[in-house]
């Protein structure tokens, strides 16, 4: 795994990359293929193939996605360059700050920089190269193991195992602490290093945790500009500091369904339990979490503004929530197959295949339409069900406008809402019609007019929607259409659009999100 600026990358277990974080210039995007290693920088990263080869992707300022050809061994991105050790073990750099002088002779590793580079020689000795204002190029003499260039400083791992760092410290950046270590890693403001017991320990620039390295164990370590990231010992990722909420991580487990509300997600665990968690990080505005989840076992959750309902294995409806006071927990009694939440009242398709509907606001009255129902979705004040004939019947309460369902044959439906709008907002539905494409209709627009092509699932949220293609990727469109509409690469099962963000559900069952940060809010890097 490597830790950029604002972005991480990690290189799976079946060879691909997966990049997660502020993807302003494609720098999360990473291309299909096997690699053996990955770097990330400012706004690009780069990874090695298994055939030698480099390749790069972001932003491209000064030709610093443009990889030379020819076979290496190992590549290394900094912030604004990148190096590559080659087959013959000699180094190739590339980019702004790529400093055309860079040393003859032959390298174990190469590590890049702010505006100056490392490498370990054949000897075991450090050579630095590039930007010198703060002494960082001024390597110390003795034998060296591996060698990390930070922003305006380095550190080097000795043949004894202990560290030695130099150049600006105006953080505590290079003073190392003693003990013995496997690896270490130059950051921004900070360094981190894996111990030899396998701990992690960070120092410098802590005023915002990005150096509270946690307990456990790990297999390797990477500090970032802002954050750092750990590789568990288990083959998971753990990352802290600043950045690590812009993905906003979901709880570890695995899911069998995931569902989005205005503020807070819930999960549906393999175990059929369920747990939710808050949309925001503590510097958006929502200050809420998640409400408290029931005991019990489940097979299907619905997160709505204010009240969430969970289908219990006895086929039974339980709500809760309700802070606001909009919604109604009290589900009524008898068994069900779906339950769908809307603002002031929710509805249940009882396993009769009708739809009841129930409410305790302000004497609101829901009357939903007879006939027979497989599916419905809630708007805030609106509904939509796809009909046992596969058309699809809206309806509302008695104080909301109506909409007009678009004719065809559909297999599902979902409901989002653009909140720019008056009053609580303006629903809009999406659906999936019979020939895997999708149409969308409603009072908002900016998520109306969805991606051609075949899908096997949709889901609307706010501002934008998310769809599921039918070879096992995510698009998303709408509002943000760069920034909460930019899902990762790789296949999925599922894909669930909230108000700032989306999560997917991956083919092993684990989740993974995406999100746009609040305005005004610094985007971030990794989850």
């Amino acid at each position: 795994m490597s830790v950029g600026t604002y972005h991480s990358c990690g290189l799976r277990t079946d060879a691909t990359i997966t990049c997660w974080g502020e993807n302003f210039d494609g720098q999360v995007d990473a291309p299909d293929g096997t690699f053996s290693a990955v770097g990330a920088g400012w706004r690009h990263s780069c990874g090695l193939h298994l055939d030698g080869t480099i390749s790069c992707w972001g932003e491209s300022f000064d030709g610093v996605t443009d990889s030379p050809g020819g076979a290496f061994s190992a590549v290394s991105v900094g912030e604004g360059h990148a190096c590559g050790l080659r087959t013959d073990a000699t180094i190739t750099c590339w980019g702004t700050m790529y400093i055309a002088d860079t040393p003859g002779g032959a390298f174990r590793t190469v590590s890049a920089g702010n505006d100056h580079s490392c490498g370990l020689r054949s000897d075991e000795t450090v050579t630095c190269w590039g930007g010198n204002d703060d002494g960082q190029v001024d390597a110390p003499g003795g034998t060296f193991s591996a060698v990390s260039a930070g922003w305006s400083y380095s550190c080097g791992l000795r043949s004894d195992e202990t560290v030695t760092c130099w150049g600006r410290n105006e953080d505590g950046q290079v003073d190392a602490p003693g003990g013995t270590f496997q690896v270490v890693d130059a950051g921004g403001f900070h360094s981190c290093g894996l111990r030899s017991d396998w701990t992690a320990t960070c120092w410098g620039y802590n005023a915002d945790g990005r150096a509270d390295a946690p307990g456990g164990a790990f297999q390797a370590v990477s500090a970032g500009t802002y954050h750092s990231c750990g590789l568990r010992t288990d083959a998971t990722i753990v990352c802290w500091g600043p950045g690590h909420d812009a993905d906003h991580e979901p709880p570890h487990g695995a899911y069998t369904a995931l569902t989005a509300g205005p503020d807070y997600w819930c999960g549906l665990h393999t175990d059929a339990t369920i747990t939710c968690w808050s949309e925001y990080d503590d510097e958006g505005s929502h200050d809420g979490g998640a409400p408290p989840t029931p005991g019990g076992s489940f097979t299907a959750v619905t997160v709505g503004p204010d009240v969430s309902c969970g289908l219990r294995t006895d086929s039974t409806i339980t709500c809760w929530g309700g802070a606001y006071g909009f919604g109604d927990i009290a589900a009524p009694e008898g068994t069900f197959t779906a339950v769908t939440v809307a603002l002031t009242y929710s509805c249940g398709l009882r396993q009769d295949a009708t739809v009841t509907c129930w409410s305790n606001y302000e004497n609101r009255r829901v009357d939903a339409p007879d006939g027979t129902f497989t599916n419905i979705a809630a708007g805030t004040k609106r509904m939509c069900g796809l009909r046992t004939d596969a058309t699809i019947a809206c309806w509302r309460d008695n104080d909301g406008s109506p909409t007009t369902a678009p004719y065809g044959t559909f297999t599902t439906v979902t409901a989002g809402t653009d909140m720019r709008g008056f009053g609580w907002g303006l629903d809009y539905w999406c659906g999936l019609r019979t020939d895997a494409t999708i149409t969308c209709w409603g009072l908002g627009d900016d998520a109306a007019d969805p991606p051609v092509g075949a899908f096997t699932a949709v889901s609307a949220g706010t501002y934008h929607a998310c769809g599921l293609r039918a070879d096992a990727t995510i698009t998303c469109w709408g509002l943000y259409g760069d920034e909460a509409a930019d899902p990762p690469v790789g296949a999925f099962t599922a894909v669930t659009a909230g108000k700032l963000a989306s999560c997917g559900l991956r083919v092993d069952g684990t989740a993974v999100c995406w999100r746009r940060l609040p305005d005004g809010v610094r985007a971030a890097g990794a989850r």
